[in-house]
């Protein structure tokens, strides 16, 4: 019985280099796709050194804009850092404060803080993944700062932080901790992913559907530089590739009424003793 047909290992000049499953493009294949798809080059072809480095810099602006919108954002991360005592604001970012800068993993500074708390029973101890720890909450206050401009004594300083707000400043953002915390507690952050800047040679990581609405929308960025018109038929297909990639990255929020969906007639509380029959609120 014959074996099955498999595809030949050597790659030939000009083609896409064997991806190997979802996300495993290297920036250069979705730069060449790109290109295709308007009809920049040839499918054999392989872009001069200069097309290359022009659309590698426009994937990367494309990158830069979708981590700006919640809808191209995956997933969430945990990050822990180390709070350094009486220190006002705590900056976050690739030259941020030791613990919430570059060593310690951040490259660029979040969008958003989505949660926050301190761990406690936690001191000295890293890393902090595995320990016996009790959370407690930090409220993080998201409404640009008129919470911390309310507060009339800031400086305030205790044992643990009850609140924080998160000034989205560039490079690095600034978190002010309400009370000032006086013990090196870790905090730990919920962040928003952020995708990476690639170069040509770059992996390019993606879940399932993102590589498709990648390679639409960069062709879209592109299509002008190159003098070439974006077509009905391209628009249909890079909407339908967006809309199954950022569907599966939208949740509806949860709402919840006392009683199907009219408040309580009496304002008690409790539920609703409307009767929806008699029109009349029973006593």
């Amino acid at each position: 019985m014959p074996g099955p047909v498999l595809p030949p290992n050597a790659q030939t000049p000009g083609s896409y280099l064997n991806p190997g499953g979802t996300g495993s493009f290297k920036l250069l294949d979705l730069c060449k796709m790109a290109m295709v798809k308007i009809g920049a080059i040839d499918p054999a072809e392989n872009p001069s050194g200069q097309e290359a480095a022009d659309v590698q810099g426009q994937a990367n602006i494309l990158i830069d804009s979708w981590n700006a919108a919640r809808a191209y954002i995956w997933a969430n991360k945990f990050f822990t850092g180390l709070i350094t005592p009486n220190l006002q604001p705590h900056q976050i970012g690739p030259t941020g404060t030791a613990g919430f800068n570059q060593a310690a993993g951040i490259l660029q500074r979040p969008v958003k803080i989505l949660r926050a708390s301190i761990l406690l029973n936690a001191l000295g101890a890293s890393p902090w993944i595995g320990q016996t720890t009790v959370r407690l909450k930090v409220l993080v206050h998201q409404d640009k700062g008129s919470w911390w401009a309310a507060k009339a004594a800031p400086g305030v300083a205790s044992v643990t932080p009850t609140d924080m707000y998160y000034e989205e400043d560039w490079p690095n953002g600034s978190i002010f901790l309400w009370v000032v915390p006086t013990v090196a507690y870790p905090l730990e952050l919920l962040l928003q992913t952020l995708i990476s800047q690639y170069q040509l040679a770059d992996t390019v990581t993606l879940p399932q559907g993102g590589t498709m609405a990648f390679v639409y929308s960069l062709a879209e960025m592109i299509a002008p530089d190159f003098d070439l018109p974006w077509t009905a038929g391209l628009e249909q297909l890079k909407r339908a590739a967006l809309r199954r990639f950022t569907n599966l990255n939208i949740t509806s929020p949860q709402m919840g009424t006392r009683d199907a969906g009219i408040p309580g007639g009496k304002g008690t509380g409790k539920r609703s003793d409307y009767n929806y029959i008699s029109k009349q609120v029973n006593d």
